[in-house]
């Protein structure tokens, strides 16, 4: 099993006992491991040192897959990633195996550096900047996330 797997797996069965009504206000929908293989594919090729964003990493398939990527093409870089979460289940969920995935991806010669926020990356980064019209303080070499489901 892959990391990508192992995170969708997680992730579902905590969401698998929670009713539809409340997934759907919150947005809990987790993408699954083919498609997250996909979008980690979209990425192209990946520069020597780079950053990423995951503003609603639920329980990390997206960055699980893209450091499952990394690992099966061999690729040492340098990476920091920040992901944000609400949910306090989900966002354990996720710093398990994304850790398991760091370690793994270490064993390969690829750094990476996760940096987990239990918040809301909106409400997290306005109260970052002091105006609208200031360039936000962080900027992201790739930004990944959930297909829009609530839309469909």
């Amino acid at each position: 099993m892959n990391f990508a797997t192992e995170s969708f797996v997680a992730g579902q069965r905590v969401l698998g006992q929670r009713n539809a009504a409340s997934r759907k206000a919150t947005g809990q929908f987790l993408t699954s491991p083919p498609v997250a293989r996909y979008m980690a594919d979209q990425l192209g090729d990946f520069p020597s040192k780079f950053s990423i964003l995951d503003p609603a990493v639920g329980s990390g398939v997206l960055l699980c897959a893209i450091i499952d990527r990394l690992i099966e093409e061999g690729i040492g870089v340098e990476a920091t990633i920040d992901a944000y979460e609400i949910d306090p289940v989900l966002i354990e969920i996720a710093s398990a195996v994304l850790d398991r995935a760091r370690l793994e991806a270490e064993r390969h010669g690829i750094t990476i550096e996760v940096r987990l926020h239990c918040e809301d990356y909106v409400w997290a980064s306005l109260a970052q900047q002091q105006s609208l019209f200031m360039q936000p303080p962080q900027t992201y070499d790739y930004i990944v996330a959930n297909p829009p489901y609530f839309k469909l």
